[in-house]
This record gives structure tokens, C-alpha cells and sequence, in this order.
């Protein structure tokens, strides 16, 4: 009974017009390239918003994506937080 209910509502036309499709469509996979050096290639995060501590509220984490190597650097951000400058 279950799935001859499941093959009319997926057969029924005015249900499949109007259910959304939720997948966006795929394309080629492409590997990714492989890197030769360390430090080539990273990736950055900042963490704001922080309880003060000894004067610092900020942290930004630089990362290797090779090594997967990390760094913590401690900041203060200050009451405006991160601006460009």
C-alpha cells in the first residue's frame, strides 16, 4: 500500500509542478590542486567579540592548508571591532 502511494503522488503531474526543488543541479567535479610549498596557500578566521582578558578580545586564526599548521595571534579589537583599516 505504502508504495503504491508513493508511486502515484511521484507520478501525479500537478505534484510534481509544484514541488520545489531543493538541489541545486551538479556540475563536473574538478580536484582540487596539489600544492608544493608550505605557506602557499591559507586561510584566515577572526574571532571577535570575546570577554576581555589581560586586554585582549580578539583572535585571529591564520591556517595552513597544507600542513594544516595553525597560528593564534591575540588582539584587541577595541569597542569599534574590526574595521579595514
Amino acid at each position: 500500500m505504502y508504495e503504491d502511494t508513493k508511486r502515484f503522488i511521484d507520478n501525479y503531474y500537478n505534484y510534481r509542478r509544484a514541488k520545489p526543488r531543493y538541489k541545486s543541479p551538479v556540475g563536473l567535479l574538478t580536484n582540487l590542486p596539489i600544492l608544493d610549498r608550505l605557506w602557499l596557500n591559507i586561510a584566515m578566521d577572526f574571532v571577535t567579540g570575546l570577554p576581555l582578558y589581560k586586554g585582549i578580545d580578539a583572535v585571529l586564526i591564520v591556517v595552513d592548508r597544507l600542513s594544516k599548521e595553525r597560528y593564534y595571534i591575540a588582539y584587541k579589537a577595541g569597542d569599534e571591532g574590526i574595521t579595514s583599516k
